[in-house]
């Protein structure tokens, strides 16, 4: 067991923001604005307080760890689960356990907010790190990448544009196709997935424009970035999917990007027909920690739409 008296730990609030923009900054190089950061841990929409820790030497923040409550739902029954999505620590106090004991501190979090589970999308090397803590492997996503060979305009676009500016921009171009929806319809009952109600469209939006969009009675929720995003999507049939993915691959080009992304669950029928379509390559794994031994990881669907950076 290390030796972490020289920390203190507290639980995060916004109070601590600047302490945490310092943390992504000497572990990434990377300037976080503090609008981006209080939206994404503010989770009272949905009646949670943070789940997040954040360690300090003296009055020195040196690591972190988050992850953002969600509310899956499954037939009729409601159950919250965390995504685990930022761990970092300060170059300086890497091999010191803080990952470790930061990890822990926020499981203390999530069981007195009835947490279920915690998961969350890994590369191989972020997965390795969980293992001690007990982590399982799920399935692996798959990516699926739809090109044409325009100039990227969007990685433009994520540069010179600022967020608010280039979202007015593309609502007046996608005007006719945008769908008022306050929610995301549940389509396999049986299986759990998060539940997207106007509070998690409220919640996505309040740090990033996303958009809902029906092209050929094939409805997508889209992120405008470097890329087109799909965080998720609903039809009628395989030959809708196909029908909708030509006016999306249109849409694409006439608003001048060069490639729109979708990453799938591959346990679900949508990844089947996407795949039967445009070939797949691997994507994150999905781990798990889960604390209801009833819980059956094989009635889960992850979506894009999921993660926090979405």
């Amino acid at each position: 067991m290390k030796n972490l008296s020289q920390f203190t730990f507290k639980q995060y609030s916004n109070k601590y923001v600047e302490d945490l923009q310092h943390i992504f900054l000497v572990s990434f190089g990377k300037k976080m604005s503090k609008e981006y950061l209080m939206a994404k841990y503010d989770t009272s929409l949905f009646g949670f307080n943070p789940i997040a820790t954040i360690a300090y030497e003296k009055q020195k923040p040196v690591a972190f760890y988050g992850a953002i409550p969600q509310i899956f739902k499954q037939n009729d029954s409601r159950f919250n689960v965390a995504h685990a999505c930022d761990s970092f620590t300060d170059p300086n106090y890497h091999r010191r356990g803080l990952h470790h004991n930061l990890a822990l501190k926020s499981y203390e979090l999530m069981a007195k907010q009835d947490i279920k589970m915690v998961y969350a999308y890994h590369s191989e090397n972020t997965f390795r790190s969980t293992k001690k803590l007990g982590w399982k492997e799920h399935i692996t996503m798959g990516r699926f990448h739809v090109k044409n060979n325009g100039f990227p305009f969007g990685k433009v676009y994520d540069k010179l544009m600022p967020k608010q500016q280039r979202a007015k921009a593309l609502t007046k171009k996608v005007k006719e196709q945008q769908v008022p929806l306050t929610y995301l319809p549940y389509i396999n009952k049986r299986r759990a997935k998060q539940d997207y109600t106007s509070h998690f469209l409220n919640y996505k939006n309040s740090f990033n424009p996303h958009f809902i969009l029906e092209l050929n009675e094939c409805v997508f929720y889209l992120k405008f970035d470097v890329v087109i995003m799909v965080g998720y999507m609903f039809y009628e049939s395989a030959e809708n999917l196909k029908l909708g993915l030509a006016r999306l691959k249109k849409l694409q080009k006439s608003l001048g990007y060069n490639e729109t992304l979708f990453q799938l669950d591959s346990s679900t029928n949508q990844y089947k027909d996407l795949k039967s379509i445009i070939p797949p390559l691997p994507s994150w794994k999905v781990g798990y920690l889960a604390f209801d031994s009833e819980l059956k990881i094989e009635d889960f669907i992850f979506n894009y739409a999921d993660l926090d950076t979405f």
